[in-house]
Parts: structure tokens; C-alpha cells; sequence
């Protein structure tokens, strides 16, 4: 089959374990609604011919998936091997999957010696080609051209996330995906070298530790330098959301934790948090408290330092955008988790707003009737199932949160 400009093939290497003749029934939790719009399968249902996939859609392994370059839109149906295929087609991901989740630890690391190429039946030699085809574009950094720049990185979109391929991306090309998320003059280039970079280093301590390690004594510092400055400047909406991807990955280091805050990278965060909404505020919401009012650091005796202080910057905004009318409740759970966990890490919150925040959330409870925080979850309502929940947390702080702390 050939390639046309109106679509591009992909060929996952795992058949799915769909069973396309039974009708699916699905629990509340299995769907995804949004407001206007009917509601649809969180996991993708393929069938023998070729569906959209939505946005926020997972896709099980083994589909046959392309990019129709018409509409834009990624469709898939069930895998054919009966049907003539192109080897050489262009691998077409799924967008970043990072994970939202406040507090989940991330996995032990694996012990060098048992990463191991995945097995020829997971598609190795399939894998290995595209990342040596890539590898050669990356190998000229800045000054590859942007198209073959961009068509390399979707092709590791894929694999990035794989143990074994992070090492390798991080161990061999860690400098020129920095270089090429932060400083490439074509935005899509710089999104997709953030998501490619922060996929590889995704739950893969061995991959950051390789990484770290191909920038030198001061890794750490040669890796935050570059991301805080993008975090500043870059004015691209995707690429943003992928630079804070990457960050958020990177920052479970410890030492780059550290780096970061003295190079005064928490300024940085809340300049970004100044003004920002929807996905931006959400994303930043949970750098925030993943990376410095998780539950451990919470339970820690050390009081906050001088530099982590600035964190107290982020009340304003976080304040402003809970009680804001039009804000999703996504985003306003997320953000009203890390603004609790604000209070709790300074003993209160000046961001001015206090007031506002304590009837914000008088509303949401009497809005509740009563229901319990399970009631509320199954009835779809996360938001007040989350502000319930908490109230007696919320009420212990919210007096402190007008004075100066």
C-alpha cells in the first residue's frame, strides 16, 4: 500500500486482544463525557474498519492506526495481516499519557543488568530500526531540517516510553533533545522533543540517571537551565504543556529537584502560573504538588526553606482560579488540591482571597445536599466529591489565609 498525502499508516507491533463482536457495556467510570457531546468509551473499541479516536482515548497495543492528514484526526480499526501493509510507514503515537495522580510513588528503578531489548516477538527489530533512522536525524541536532526533525520524533514517540529505549535515548541523544525542546525555532519540533524527552525519562530512573549522567559533573544544573527558560519564554500553547510534561518527569530526581529551586526555578513556576487556565493551570497544579507537597514532604518535620518559600507565590493564582466562574472542574480539583497542600506546607495561604475560597467552598458543600464523597464520585460530581471530603481540612487553614504569613 502507498503512502498519499490524505493518510499516514501505522502498524503497531502487538495484535490487541479485542474481541470486536461482542456489544460493550460500560461502568460510569469507563466513559468519557463532556459537556454537549456524547459520552464514549475511555478505552478505544476497534472494529474492522477505521474509526476516529478521541483525544483523551486510550489505545490498546496491536491496532492498525493511522493520521488521516485531511481532517487531522487519528483513526484505527482492528489489525489485518492478510492486508498489504507498508514496512517503512512513519510511526503515529498516541499523544503524552503522563500520569495526573497526586502522590503515586514511582516505581523502583530496574537494575541495569536486566535491561534488556524487548524480544523479537514485541517487535524489537522494528523498534531498533526506527530508532537507528532517527537516531542519524538527531545525530545532526539544530541543524537537521525541521520536517525530518519532526518526522524522527514522532517516530520515537513510541518507543520513548519503553525501559529499555529510554535508556538508549537517554544515554545517546539526552543533550540534542533538550537543545531541540528548547531552543528549536519550530514549535512543533520543540513539542515534540519535550514529549520525547520526558517519555524517556517517564518512571525510568536508569534513564534519567543516564541522561544526567551524558551532561556531565553538573547534569542537573546543564538539564534545568534550559527547561526553566522555556518554561519563561516559550509562547507556543502545545509546546509549553510538553516542556512542563518533561519537567514534571525530570524533577523526581532529587538532585535535580534541588538544582532546580536554587536556580530559582519556583519563580519561574508561578510566572507561569500567573494568568494561566485549563490545561496550563492544571499541569503546573500538579508539578506542584508531585514535586514538593506530596504526602511525604508533607509529613516531614524540616520546615520549608528560603528558596521553596516562593511556592507561596502560587496562592494567588491558585486562589483565584478555584473560586473563578467558567474554570472546568478538572482543572479546579487539581488546582484545589495543590492550594490545600499549600496551606498545609506554610501553615496558610496569603493570597488575598481567603474569603472567597472559604464561601467558594460553603457553595460547593450546600450544593452537595448532604451526599456522601462516594455518593458524589458515583454520581460523576469529583469536584464536590473532593471539596467534601477535605472541608474540615480547608476550614483548619482558610482563617490564616487573608494575613501574612
Amino acid at each position: 500500500m502507498n503512502l498519499t498525502a490524505k493518510s499516514l499508516l501505522l502498524i503497531l507491533p502487538l495484535l490487541a486482544a479485542a474481541n470486536a463482536n461482542a456489544p460493550a457495556k460500560h461502568a460510569a467510570e469507563d466513559l468519557i463525557c463532556h459537556a454537549g457531546a456524547e459520552c464514549y468509551p475511555r478505552l478505544f473499541e476497534a472494529t474492522k474498519e477505521f474509526q476516529t479516536v478521541h483525544a483523551d482515548q486510550d489505545i490498546p497495543a496491536g491496532l492498525h492506526v493511522r493520521l488521516n492528514l485531511e481532517t487531522g484526526l487519528k483513526e484505527a480499526k482492528l489489525y489485518n495481516a492478510s492486508e498489504d501493509t507498508d514496512s517503512n510507514a512513519v510511526l503515529v503515537v498516541d499523544p503524552e499519557s503522563e500520569p495526573e495522580s497526586v502522590d503515586a510513588p514511582a516505581p523502583a528503578a530496574a537494575p541495569k543488568e536486566a535491561i534488556k531489548p524487548p524480544k523479537p516477538a514485541a517487535a524489537a527489530v522494528g523498534d531498533a530500526g526506527v530508532f537507528a533512522t532517527s537516531g542519524a536525524v538527531l545525530s545532526q541536532g539544530l541543524s537537521a531540517p525541521p520536517a525530518d526533525a519532526l518526522t524522527a520524533l514522532t517516530a520515537l514517540e513510541d518507543i520513548a516510553h519503553e525501559i529499555y529505549w529510554g535508556v538508549q535515548l537517554a544515554s545517546t541523544h539526552f543533550l540534542t533533545l533538550l537543545d531541540l525542546a528548547t531552543l528549536s525555532p519550530h514549535p512543533g519540533v520543540r513539542a515534540s522533543a519535550a514529549l520525547v524527552l520526558g517519555s524517556a525519562c517517564s518512571n525510568n530512573n536508569a534513564a534519567l540517571d543516564a541522561g544526567l549522567k551524558s551532561l556531565g559533573s553538573r547534569g542537573a544544573r546543564r538539564l534545568v537551565g534550559p527547561l526553566a527558560k522555556a518554561l519563561d519564554d516559550e509562547r507556543d500553547e502545545a509546546a509549553r504543556l510538553r516542556v512542563l510534561f518533561a519537567l514534571a518527569q525530570v524533577l523526581k530526581s532529587e538532585a535535580v529537584r534541588a538544582e532546580f529551586v536554587r536556580a530559582d526555578g519556583l519563580a519561574a513556576v508561578v510566572r507561569a502560573a500567573e494568568g494561566a487556565k485549563g490545561a496550563l493551570l492544571k499541569r503546573l497544579a500538579v508539578l506542584v504538588e508531585d514535586a514538593w507537597l506530596n504526602s511525604d514532604m508533607r509529613s516531614e518535620a524540616k520546615p520549608p526553606g528560603e528558596a521553596e518559600m516562593a511556592l507561596r507565590g502560587l496562592c494567588a493564582p491558585f486562589e483565584a482560579a478555584v473560586v473563578a466562574e467558567g474554570e472546568d472542574e478538572d482543572t479546579k480539583e487539581r488546582v484545589a488540591s495543590a492550594l490545600l497542600a499549600l496551606m498545609e506546607r506554610f501553615g496558610g495561604c496569603p493570597g488575598g482571597r481567603g474569603a472567597e475560597v472559604r464561601a467558594w467552598v460553603a457553595r460547593v458543600v450546600t450544593k452537595a445536599g448532604g451526599k456522601t464523597p462516594d455518593e458524589l464520585v458515583d454520581a460523576g460530581e469529583m469536584l464536590a466529591a473532593y471539596v467534601v471530603e477535605n472541608k474540615a481540612r480547608f476550614d483548619k487553614f482558610q482563617d490564616s489565609n487573608d494575613r501574612e504569613l
